[in-house]
């Protein structure tokens, strides 16, 4: 369940954030998928893949534009 969390938050900032590009969304995805294959899947991995999409929401939150 959280990590379905994790990808529907990622892929929804990511999909807003390039303006509704869909091909770039499912790339992003193909990615992600190809990523689980090569790195083990530890408590550590889910911090780290939880951590730094938050970090990313928030400092893209602080350049936007008013």
């Amino acid at each position: 369940m959280l990590n379905i969390l994790k990808i529907t938050i990622i892929l929804t900032w990511f999909y807003n954030r390039t303006g509704g590009s869909v091909l770039a969304t499912a790339l992003l995805h193909t990615i992600g998928n190809l990523t689980f294959e090569f790195i083990p899947v530890t408590l550590a991995s889910d911090i780290i893949q939880i951590v730094i999409p938050i970090m990313l929401i928030i400092i893209d939150r602080m350049w936007k534009k008013i």
